[in-house]
């Protein structure tokens, strides 16, 4: 409908409407005229005054539903097109979130494939480390193990993955006595939130089905995500060669001592004699040189007593012979064996022994061998009028001593000195087996470096600990603890001297 068009049916209407309205006034007019008998109104007046009226409003009912729905048609034109903008945009905002969606897919299937990559490395690398290698959860789920710990303990992964550690595996310790579940390397780490780990010389055997049994060297290492530990990761390697290579030379070392040892006693038997005067007179210089040749012997003969100590240590063969003793006792008469170094050396001794401390079912002979060690090194290393300061006590579980709290009722035992300690960067050497720290090689040229690796070694056996503080140039403090239910029996060959 043009605008033109609509104009002039505009007026059209307007001007019906004047006429209607006109022709109704001179209708009314005439019908009063009629009634006041001035005018006689014809039928033919009538039905033309009504036909016209008929017309004009049949017209304008046509005007007005034709401009209404104009006006309806304006509307909803104006609502298609609000309706089309918004869809519009939908579509518009559909695409760009369909092409988002798509971009995130691919971003997706190129993280699934690097995550697979990267997946696929890391389970061949795992698959390819020669050492065995199993990964537990924080409840000791096994999560995976790799296929040199498959085949070194004939396991099947199908029935090993998902089971507990401690139902898959059997440990046992260096002496082949089976670890109780609290006492496995897993449990440990997952428990104490620590690192556990053991050398050739102290090996863990893995006991499987058939129940033969394989040396071991671990670290059992807990893994954290953030702070928390989710886990632990156990790496082994089979040490059955060098094992075999270790006892054989052990084995060496102890028959050369023992052979050793005869033509050593021999020559100490004899030097006293020849300075005793009971072979005949010896001069003063010759004396003098007797005595250095008597000393040099004695320490021959303490290097070869420390190495068949070491011998029967790390071949199972040391017996252990526990019987109720004065502790106490045995601490005094440990010390009085070093009184001549103390006096020599003008050293200050502290004793500060529980008078409260029960007779205990202990090996004298490895308690001594143990003070011995620490009291005599307490002397050697100590300057000229420094302090050593030795304590006994017993303490019961859950207590603190020497920075750690105390798993059972123990004796507790402190050596202090105020000596030239342990230089740091070597502390975690310092029982290793011939170790000597740099700053006492230079000063003190005499020793076998095998002391304290025999006090650990004795103290491992016997379910005790040792541990030390220590400052260079400020002194050590040693700790050991021996359980107060005492030292068990173990049977063996040969009591360390």
């Amino acid at each position: 409908m043009t605008e033109k068009f609509k104009i002039t049916f505009k007026r059209l209407t307007r001007a019906l409407g004047i006429l209607n309205v006109l022709f109704g006034i001179a209708a009314a007019g005439y019908f009063l005229l009629s009634l006041g008998g001035y005018f006689h109104i014809s039928g033919q007046v009538f039905i033309l005054w009504f036909s016209f009226y008929s017309v004009s409003n049949a017209f304008f009912i046509f005007y007005f539903c034709l401009f209404e729905n104009e006006k309806l048609r304006v509307q909803l034109e104006r609502k298609v097109e609000e309706r089309t903008v918004e869809l519009s945009k939908k579509i518009v905002d559909a695409y760009n979130l369909r092409k988002a969606l798509l971009n995130l897919a691919e971003d997706l299937d190129l993280a699934k494939k690097v995550i697979e990559e990267e997946n696929s490395k890391n389970k061949t690398l795992l698959e390819s480390i020669g050492e065995g290698v199993v990964v537990v959860g924080h409840d000791s789920e096994i999560l995976l193990i790799n296929k040199a710990a498959r085949e070194m303990l004939d396991l099947n992964p199908y029935e090993t993955i998902g089971s507990v550690f401690s139902e898959s595996f059997a440990l046992a310790d260096e002496n082949e006595k089976e670890l109780a579940d609290e006492e496995l390397p897993v449990s440990r780490v997952l428990s104490q939130k620590t690192t556990v780990s053991t050398t050739i010389g102290h090996p863990y055997y893995f006991v499987n089905k058939k129940g033969s049994k394989l040396p071991v060297t671990l670290v059992a290492a807990p893994v954290y995500f953030g702070k928390e530990v989710i886990g632990a990761i156990i790496v082994f390697r089979d040490i059955t060669e060098e094992s075999k290579l270790d006892r054989a030379k052990t084995e060496f070392v102890s028959l050369a001592s023992h052979q050793l040892r005869t033509p050593l006693s021999t020559i100490n038997w004899y030097t006293e004699m020849l300075i005793d005067g009971d072979v005949g007179k010896v001069s003063r210089e010759q004396v003098k040189y007797l005595n250095e040749i008597f000393k040099a012997n004695r320490h021959m003969v303490e290097l070869v007593d420390a190495l068949l100590n070491v011998a029967r240590l790390e071949t199972g063969t040391m017996v252990v012979e526990p019987k109720m003793a004065d502790v106490s006792e045995l601490i005094q008469s440990a010390l009085a064996e070093q009184k001549a170094e103390i006096v020599k050396k003008k050293l200050k001794v502290e004793t500060n022994l529980d008078k409260n401390i029960p007779p205990m079912n202990i090996d004298p002979n490895l308690f001594r061998i143990i003070l011995q060690n620490l009291l005599s090194n307490a002397a050697k290393y100590t300057s000229e009028g420094g302090i050593i300061t030795l304590s006994a006590v017993i303490k019961k579980s859950g207590e603190k001593f020497g920075g750690r709290g105390l798993e059972e009722n123990s004796l507790c035992v402190s050596i202090a000195d105020t000596g030239w300690g342990i230089p740091q960067e070597q502390q975690e050497k310092i029982f290793s087996k011939f170790f000597r720290g740099d700053n006492v090689r230079l000063k003190y040229t005499e020793g076998t470096g095998l002391g304290l690796y025999i006090v650990y070694s004795v103290l491992e056996k016997l379910q005790g600990q040792i541990w030390f503080h220590s400052e260079e140039n400020k002194g050590s403090t040693f700790y050991l603890t021996i359980p107060a239910t005492g030292m068990r029996k173990i049977e063996g060959t040969m009591a360390l001297t």
